[in-house]
């Protein structure tokens, strides 16, 4: 059972709708603490006197948990905590770490595939030049890319990756598909993608959508090399 007053601190600023949402699930025996401006300096002040911390999408100096002298456990907004937080910290003040892997799968996958089309249809370009009067929709048809009978190239074939699969089957693509781990050929089957190597997925792709953490091994996965081997005119989709 928490002690009194047990101080639940959510990192992230955002209107009173969405302190409300998170705040609902409160237990008993716990304060709900939020942010009145979007300020690190906040942040730290606020975190040294929690019990726990609800950590959004930011990473924070490391002087934030070094000061958090109450502090049990941080629970991750989702599981990238790889370029979050620093495990040797937290393991040095016995801090817990707790992410949430069901929460954003078929979120990003649907945001994945949302840029792919916004992008392949030149949307955002379009809409700021629509919103100052112009409509150039039927100037760039010849540029417009569409998904059906492309080749999208997934790199990163773990939760999210897979749910990306599955959306893109119903717009008539090939799924290539590159990862560091071994895939059950029965996965493979059933989201009918075909692993490649990291060079050949990027020459072959008209969309490259990346769904790797950041780890020493995926630092600079993509560069000017990289991003040279892909086609010309290719998209490249970054969630």
């Amino acid at each position: 059972m928490p002690a009194s007053h047990s101080k639940v601190f959510y990192t992230g600023f955002a209107n009173q709708e969405m302190y409300d949402l998170v705040g609902a699930a409160r237990p008993e025996g716990f304060e709900f603490v939020t942010l009145k401006s979007d300020s690190n300096d906040e942040r730290i002040e606020k975190a040294r006197d929690a019990d726990y911390v609800i950590l959004f999408s930011l990473r924070l100096p490391d002087e934030t948990w070094e000061k958090a002298e109450r502090l049990k456990m941080i629970q991750l907004m989702g599981v990238g905590y790889h370029d979050m937080l620093d495990l040797d910290l937290l393991k040095r003040r016995n801090i817990r770490l707790g992410i949430a892997p069901a929460g954003t799968g078929i979120g990003v996958s649907e945001h994945a595939i949302m840029l792919m089309l916004a992008v392949g249809k030149r949307l955002p370009y379009l809409d700021s030049h629509l919103r100052k009067g112009e409509w150039l929709a039927n100037r760039f048809r010849n540029e417009s890319q569409q998904l059906f009978n492309s080749t999208v190239g997934i790199v990163g074939l773990g939760r999210i990756g897979k749910e990306v699969a599955r959306r893109l089957h119903a717009f008539g693509v090939t799924v290539l598909y590159h990862d560091v781990l071994d895939m059950d050929v029965e996965v493979e089957r059933a989201l009918d993608a075909q692993r490649v190597g990291f060079e050949e997925l990027l020459r072959r792709s008209d969309f490259v959508t990346l769904h790797v953490p950041l780890t020493d091994s995926s630092h600079y996965l993509m560069n000017a090399k990289t991003i040279g081997m892909m086609k010309k005119g290719a998209i490249l989709i970054n969630t």
